[in-house]
């Protein structure tokens, strides 16, 4: 059993799907969006380590690009940018964070539910190791201390 996270730029979507092979999937699908606040571009293209967050907040996650340096600090587009996300909120967009967010007639509680949902699916069906990083890759913002999270495998970020 494995899980599969995607979220697609250009479809607004989030896609958590687990795979039981030899049986069907289960798949729940929501609307997302990444960037558009302050100017802040949305996410790059690729792989992303889901953690725990960071910064304390149960209902979110934390997301570390895959690069030469996995932690919260990531070079993109020449700027440097730290601090990405993964959670819930009924807003147009964010800062860069993944926000999933309710459907189109969906009230705000029913999409709370079923963000609920894809928190226990990442937190009870994927697999959890554990992430020690530094956050030393940013000359501005560099830390030596070593942090140790839980990570809940990958999400693609596509188109």
């Amino acid at each position: 059993m494995s899980l599969k996270i995607t979220f697609s730029i250009k479809k607004r979507q989030l896609i958590v799907e687990k795979i039981i092979p030899g049986a069907s999937s289960e798949k729940v699908i929501m609307q997302a969006t990444s960037g558009g606040w302050d100017g802040y571009k949305h996410l790059p293209k690729g792989n992303w380590v889901i953690t725990e967050n960071p910064s304390g907040f149960r209902s979110y996650f934390g997301l570390f690009l895959v690069d030469n340096n996995i932690n919260d600090q990531f070079l993109h587009d020449g700027k440097w940018r730290d601090g990405i996300r993964f959670g819930y909120h009924d807003d147009t967009g964010s800062h860069g964070c993944i926000m999933a967010k309710p459907s189109p007639g969906q009230s705000y509680i029913d999409g709370k539910h079923l963000w609920a949902k894809i928190q226990k699916m990442i937190r009870t069906e994927s697999s959890k190791k554990l992430l020690t990083y530094t956050n030393n890759q940013n000359p501005n913002k560099s830390d030596s201390t070593q942090y140790k999270l839980t990570s809940y495998g990958f999400l693609v970020v596509t188109d």
